[in-house]
């Protein structure tokens, strides 16, 4: 029944043959309201901006006007699209904010796994009255950022030439990781003589070194020719967010 309709219940009492009465029951309904939300999981990934969507359902019997808000414990800002919602009875609308999450640091340091909580609010657009109060988990990402130390910009080579190249590989993220390592080459005139370590455990602020082998072996060369080493270290989990890539120039 809708809110403020109003309905009448006819009413007869007879007894016998000596009593019959009749009369009106007048029923006014009140307002109830009935707003249901939909959140999904949220994940967030650190100096990344996360955007979430939601359902309001109205289930009530009454046109809802609401103003949205969206609190994080964490004090991170959120943008609200949109601000406000009008919900009419059994219908259900969409709308989505998006959260600003800093990057990790010495005094931020957000761990694969750390959970935070969010609060959900509907307002009453008029009166202020608050509607919706829910909690929901917010889960941070597992995070791989590379950090490459004593890496050389570029190497020189004379023809025949194989040379060392070294540089030491750093965890930089929020979690211990089994990365894939690699190197190319972008000119045949080079050959890769000994490749890195092609796969280990690289744990959370770890420093791991690396080496690669490469001979210059081409045989048509001439003076200036470049050509490009690409390192590239990429987590085997397909779930971790992040990878590096490097280059040098040969």
């Amino acid at each position: 029944a809708s809110f403020d309709s109003t309905y009448e219940i006819g009413v007869q009492i007879v007894s016998g043959s000596d009593i019959s009465l009749n009369g009106t029951i007048i029923v006014h309904v009140q307002e109830w309201h009935n707003i249901q939300i939909t959140l999904p999981e949220i994940e967030v990934t650190p100096g990344d901006i996360e955007s979430v969507s939601y359902w309001v359902s109205n289930f009530g019997n009454l046109l809802e006007h609401v103003n949205v808000g969206v609190y994080l414990e964490t004090g991170w800002n959120v943008t609200l699209d949109p601000l406000a919602l009008d919900v009419p009875v059994e219908s259900s609308y969409s709308g989505g904010f998006t959260i600003e999450v800093p990057p990790i640091s010495d005094e931020n340091m957000l761990y694969s796994g750390d959970k935070f909580t969010l609060w959900f609010t509907l307002k009453n657009s008029s009166t202020g009255t608050e509607l919706v109060n829910v909690t929901h988990e917010v889960t941070v990402r597992p995070f791989f950022a590379l950090e490459l130390l004593e890496w050389q910009e570029e190497i020189k080579f004379l023809p025949g030439d194989q040379k060392e190249i070294t540089a030491i590989l750093k965890n930089s993220g929020n979690t211990d990781i089994v990365v894939d390592v690699s190197a190319e080459l972008t000119n045949t005139q080079w050959q890769i003589t000994q490749a890195p370590i092609s796969a280990f455990t690289l744990a959370l602020g770890e420093k791991v070194p690396i080496l690669i082998k490469v001979r210059a072996t081409g045989s048509d060369w001439y003076h200036g020719e470049t050509g490009t080493l690409d390192l590239i270290v990429t987590p085997v989990d397909l779930d971790v967010v992040g990878a590096g890539e490097h280059s040098v120039n040969l």
